[in-house]
């Protein structure tokens, strides 16, 4: 009987050793497990430094140090942009002074990794054992920025020489669909990269947001349609433009499918986002609430499942050789801060960014002999005071995205001018395309949020010039893999 005592209290103690391990164990969002089932593992090994379950504070845990700008300090220094990352502003400065803190960094012992120009605009990268610095000179505004990065955060984006692959596959070009009727839209693309490998853009609706249907079936379709092994899929980059459940949501839905990512690789996932403080501020609604911050942890929780090769905080200026496709970033949040308010006070410039879509990461991709304007939800502001003066005609591309899918954006009209597109993305359905484009309102469906809304419309006959061929994301997803003659455009539904 003593025995038998012993023993329960034995197994009593495991028990409850058990559950505060478990107690303290990291929960993980409820798996969606597919019907279909694979026993096929990852090969790839996925080394990664994560970001922190919960946010950073602002300042960076260990900071950069910098040389003086000339003789001074920077006159807007410690900026703070989330993830431990953070800008340093020179104003009323020139290229000289920008060349000449170059010179001053590597005195210091920074090393030169990568440089690039657009239009008026320099940029370079630098970087020693601990720290990233992103440095560009903004010629609109006569300033010289520095991007601090953290070297245990974030990696880089890879070199041209480094990117070697082989070539084996045919490729396309895919617009996630847009069915959610009753809702402004989804946002996603899937490139079909000469490897077998994928690159994809955004990702649609998540399960868990408002209106639209999860994306995660609608990506997956396209993926084991065009995959060489849909039991073995790469994506070498994921790039998220902003975090709103129409852009993010296929990303996060398929980061808690067990079974998906017992199939799919992530190599690299390049995002930027601002600090909590931040989002907390970002889309208030009525109540000064907001439900940024939510999304904002959702995202990166989402990138500690999926466990990616390399995390890297896209910056203005970067460009990223993946396989036969070619990314430039010309805009993100830290582009949008620090602009001048007006031309006559240098010193007085944007602090915070209250409108979430301001933070669109904004890229030009060049793929099998054309380009492509991606604007993701880049709003007015952004669009008037950044892009606009910044890049103006660099901005030329002959595809373009057009900007929150077209609701609200009539006055940018500057910015489509630049581009001069042969052909035009939309991201709506086809509902929201026509209501766009007769009358310049919305036909929404009966009972929508959105139901009554007006004066929301896009000018095309102003935007845009006669001829231009546009696609809505309408029904279906639709792949373009008709390369060689871009005139003659084929798409294919997915899935069939």
């Amino acid at each position: 009987m003593k025995t038998l005592r012993t023993l329960a209290l034995i197994i009593t103690l495991c028990l409850l050793f058990s559950f505060l391990i478990g107690c303290n164990a990291e929960p993980e969002e409820p798996s969606s497990e597919s019907t279909s089932q694979s026993s096929t593992k990852k090969t790839t090994a996925q080394k990664a430094t994560i970001p922190a379950k919960t946010y950073d504070e602002e300042r960076p845990k260990n900071p950069a140090v910098l040389p003086k700008y000339g003789d001074d300090d920077f006159e807007i220094p410690n900026m703070p942009l989330g993830q431990q990352s953070e800008m340093h502003i020179a104003i009323e400065t020139n290229k000289t002074e920008y060349n000449d803190y170059l010179n001053a960094l590597e005195a210091d012992g920074y090393s030169f990794y990568a440089d690039n120009e657009i239009g008026d605009n320099l940029y370079a990268t630098y970087i020693n054992d601990t720290h990233i610095l992103n440095v560009m000179y903004i010629n609109a505004f006569k300033q010289t920025r520095v991007i601090i990065d953290d070297r245990t955060v974030f990696a880089l984006p890879g070199l041209e020489k480094e990117n070697v692959y082989e070539e084996t596959s045919d490729c396309s070009l895919t617009l996630l669909s847009d069915d959610a009727v009753g809702w402004p839209g989804r946002m996603g693309y899937i490139y079909k990269l000469a490897d077998g490998s994928f690159f994809i853009i955004d990702g649609g609706y998540t399960k868990s947001g408002d209106g639209g249907n999860s994306s995660e079936p609608y990506i997956m379709s396209v993926l084991e349609k065009y995959a060489d092994d849909p039991n073995n899929i790469t994506i070498a980059a994921w790039l998220i433009s902003h975090v709103h459940s129409d852009h993010l949501g296929g990303f996060l839905d398929m980061s808690s499918n067990t079974e998906i990512k017992e199939r799919i690789h992530i190599e690299k996932v390049i995002y930027n986002m601002p600090c909590e403080a931040d989002l907390s501020e970002q889309d208030l609604n009525s109540n000064g609430t907001t439900t940024m911050t939510k999304w904002g942890e959702k995202l990166e929780n989402a990138i500690i499942r999926w466990s990616p090769d390399a995390i890297i905080k896209a910056h203005p200026g970067q460009v990223f050789h993946i396989r036969n496709l070619k990314l430039t970033i010309y805009h993100s949040q830290d582009l949008m801060l620090g602009t001048p308010l007006t031309s006559s006070n240098p010193k007085l410039v944007y602090k915070s960014i209250k409108v979430h879509n301001n933070t669109s990461i904004v890229s030009k991709v060049e793929f099998m002999g054309k380009t492509a304007l991606y604007l993701a939800d880049s709003s007015a502001q952004a669009n008037k005071s950044v892009l606009d003066p910044v890049y103006n005609t660099s901005l030329q591309a002959d595809i373009v995205q057009v900007a929150h899918h077209g609701y609200r954006d009539t006055s940018a009209g500057n910015v489509y001018k630049h581009i001069t597109p042969s052909m035009v993305f939309w991201p709506v359905c086809k509902q929201h395309y026509d209501g766009l484009n007769h009358d310049g309102s919305i036909y929404y469906e009966k009972g929508s949020a959105y139901s009554g809304v007006s004066s929301v419309g896009f000018n095309v006959e102003y935007l845009f010039k006669e001829g231009i061929k546009h696609y809505y994301h309408g029904g279906d997803c639709i792949t373009f893999s008709d390369f060689e003659t871009w005139e003659g455009v084929r798409w294919d539904a997915v899935p069939n």
